[in-house]
C-alpha cells in the first residue's frame, strides 16, 4: 500500500511540473523580428532578437541607425533601453500582446509607444 502511494505521489508531482512548465512556455513571448514603431512612418522600427530573457536589438529611423536597444522579457512582460549616443538612455516598460504581433510600451515620461511585428 506504501508503495502505490508514493508511486501515486510521484505521478502527480510529474504531472504538475510537466503541467507548469507546458503554462510557462505559453506565456513566453518570443519578441525576435522587426517591429514597426507606430506614429512614426514605416521607416521607424527596431531590429529585435531574444535569447532566453533577453533581448537585444537596434532602433531605426529611415535607415539610419538611432541606437542599440537592449532588454528583458518575462512572460508577456517586457522592460527596453534604447541607449544612443545622441540622447540619454530611455526606458520603455510594457507588455506584448496573447498574439505575440504587438506591444504596448511606456517611457519613464510616460510617453507611449505601438510597435507592430513585421517580421
Amino acid at each position: 500500500m506504501n508503495l502505490i502511494l508514493k508511486y501515486l505521489r510521484l505521478s502527480l508531482f510529474t504531472f504538475f511540473v510537466i503541467s507548469f512548465t507546458a503554462c510557462a512556455n505559453l506565456f513566453n513571448s518570443n519578441v525576435t523580428g522587426i517591429w514597426i514603431i507606430s506614429g512614426f512612418g514605416s521607416g521607424t522600427k527596431m531590429q529585435l532578437q531574444q535569447s532566453n530573457t533577453q533581448v537585444i536589438g537596434y532602433a531605426y529611423v529611415d535607415g539610419q541607425s538611432q541606437g542599440q536597444v537592449v532588454g528583458q522579457i518575462n512572460g508577456s512582460n517586457i522592460t527596453l533601453q534604447l541607449r544612443s549616443s545622441y540622447s540619454p538612455v530611455i526606458t520603455y516598460t510594457g507588455a506584448v500582446s496573447s498574439d505575440g504581433n504587438s506591444m504596448q510600451l511606456t517611457a519613464q515620461d510616460g510617453k507611449q509607444l505601438t510597435l507592430f511585428k513585421t517580421g
